[in-house]
């Protein structure tokens, strides 16, 4: 058979649900303890080599003071990134689908505090052509 998206010859493109790759089974959350966008933030998720991975990430301010979280997607740039202030004790979305990764790309996150961020969600990936 030739080159097809999907899961079965002629089938339509499929997504599948993922955890974000620097969480594990035991341990959902992800703790940012990067300051800066150096090396990336903290990495969050490096997409399939072979998929699109759209990111679904909340983040959650478990300190006692106001934080600032900037999502970055691939760049190191500071002036690439998403901002979302948080007070003390809230959550919020950083990414709703919002926010793609193609092949090995790399979603990371820093913050204005190296303690008191955590991030935790999902990807929906969808797979590219096969033979």
């Amino acid at each position: 058979m030739g080159n097809y998206i999907g899961r079965e010859y002629g089938g339509s493109p499929t997504s599948d649900l993922f955890p974000l790759s620097a969480a594990s089974a035991s341990s959902p959350f992800v703790s940012i303890t990067a300051t800066t966008a150096t090396g990336g933030g903290t990495v969050v998720h490096t997409g399939d080599p072979n998929a699109l991975d759209i990111l679904y990430v909340t983040v959650s301010n478990v300190s006692a003071a106001t934080l600032v979280a900037f999502g970055q997607l691939g760049s190191l740039a500071t002036t690439g990134t998403v901002q979302l202030s948080l007070a003390a004790g809230t959550s919020g979305v950083l990414f709703n689908g919002n926010a793609p990764i193609s092949k090995s790309g790399v979603a990371g996150i820093w913050t204005t505090a190296s303690t008191g961020l955590t991030a935790y969600g999902f990807i929906a990936r969808t797979y590219t052509a096969t033979s």
